[in-house]
Order: structure tokens, then sequence, then C-alpha cells
């Protein structure tokens, strides 16, 4: 990246703080709003991406947009990292004779996935009127994303609803 001029009189010892003030900031903001990375976390992934540009700075061509990837790339490997340790099966502290976690844990994986195996038997628009209808939209905004009015979106929520309870009692009695 060319230096712009306000930088160029700096000493090059300084380069690095002027660099880091320059983009800090904006990598921050990035990550805690784009990536949701707790604000106690962030500042050890924006250094660790400046570090990465500190060790050689030649192949850089464009600083900002190397900084933003990095500090995106950064944030998909903190989140990677953390749902690895959030793993199922993994966890060393849940003893083996533990009866009714077991228990529990085997009937919620069975209840996913029964509404899994309901919703994939619906059709498209009712898993998105659905999906609108729990998220808490209102009638008006499921209407735009459905391409319908107001009241038939409702209809639809409706209708989507029956045929849902439906296909998820035959599936249970098959079980």
């Amino acid at each position: 990246m060319p230096i712009p001029s306000p930088l160029a009189t700096e000493s090059s010892a300084d380069l690095p703080d002027v660099l880091f003030l320059e983009h800090a900031a904006r990598m921050r903001r990035v990550a805690m709003r784009k990536f949701g990375i707790p604000p106690e976390a962030v500042d050890e992934l924006v250094q660790d991406v400046f570090v990465t540009y500190l060790v050689n700075p030649p192949r850089v061509h464009d600083l900002r947009k190397y900084l933003i990837g990095g500090i995106c790339n950064a944030s998909r490997k903190y989140w990677a990292k953390r749902a690895g340790e959030n793993r199922l099966f993994v966890n060393a502290d849940v003893e083996e004779d533990s009866g009714p976690l077991s228990e529990d844990l085997f009937e919620g994986l069975s209840v996913r996935l029964l509404v899994g195996a309901t919703l994939a038997r619906l059709s498209q628009r009712c898993r998105e009127a659905l999906r609108l209808s729990y998220l808490g939209e209102c009638s008006t905004a499921m209407a735009e994303v459905l391409a319908t009015t107001a009241s038939n979106a409702n209809y639809l929520v409706h209708v989507c609803r029956k045929r849902a309870k439906k296909i998820y009692d035959e599936i249970r009695r098959v079980r």
C-alpha cells in the first residue's frame, strides 16, 4: 500500500503504531458487529491480524483490504474454535453413569429430529411462513416476504401450522 502523505513524515519506527491506530477501530467494529465477537476477545484478534501484516508487509498490496479480510477470517476461526469446544459428546465432566442426563439428552435429540423431519415434509413456502411467524414478524412484514397480503399471510401461517401438526402426529405414531 502506498504510504499516504501524512504518514510519510512519521519515522519508520513509528509507522506500525500509526497504522495500527488508523485501522484498529475499523477492525474492532467489523469483528463485533458483523461476527458478534465479544468485546473482551476482539482486541486479541485485532492484534493477531496486525502482527501477521507486520511479519511480511511487502507481500501486502492493499493494507485496508488485507486487514479487513484478516479480521473476518480470524473471527470465523474464533467461532469455529468455540463450536469445537462445545461439541455434544466431548464434555469430560459428564460421568458415565448419568442416567437422567442421558435420557434428557436423547429425548431432546429425538424431538429435534422429529421437528426436523416434520419441517422437511412441508413446502418451502410453509417453512418460510412458520419461520417468520416464530421469529415474531408482523403480518405486513410476512406478507412482504411471501409476496401476498397481510390477511393471506396470517391464513397461510394457520394452514401451515395445521399441516405441520398433522405431519408431526403421523411421524410420532410411526415411532
